[in-house]
């Protein structure tokens, strides 16, 4: 496997890793606010907690982390384009 594609991959799977610790925390702390205030779950979560509030802190941090993983997805994808394009261009010469 190329070098770059596999630095690539393995880029990708520390984003999704980090992502899905941020979005579980997120879950449970969603869970435990919505035993302080009804009808949190499914809408209206984005005006709770003031600007450094921990509900606000992990869902900016879930948000950072989605973004991440996304960027890294793109690189990987932009990689093996790359590949297959090189690919695509080498000759097989046959004597």
């Amino acid at each position: 496997m190329n070098t770059r594609l596999a630095t690539r991959r393995k880029l990708y799977i520390a984003c999704y890793a980090r992502y899905m610790e941020a979005d579980r925390a997120w879950g449970e702390a969603l869970s435990a606010a919505s035993e302080l205030v009804s009808d949190v779950v499914g809408h209206g979560y984005w005006r709770l907690g003031a600007p450094r509030s921990r509900l606000r802190r992990l869902y900016l941090a879930r948000d950072r982390a989605l973004q991440r993983m996304m960027a890294a997805h793109l690189e990987l994808e932009a990689e093996k384009h790359r590949l297959l394009q090189a690919r695509r261009g080498a000759v097989l010469l046959l004597a």
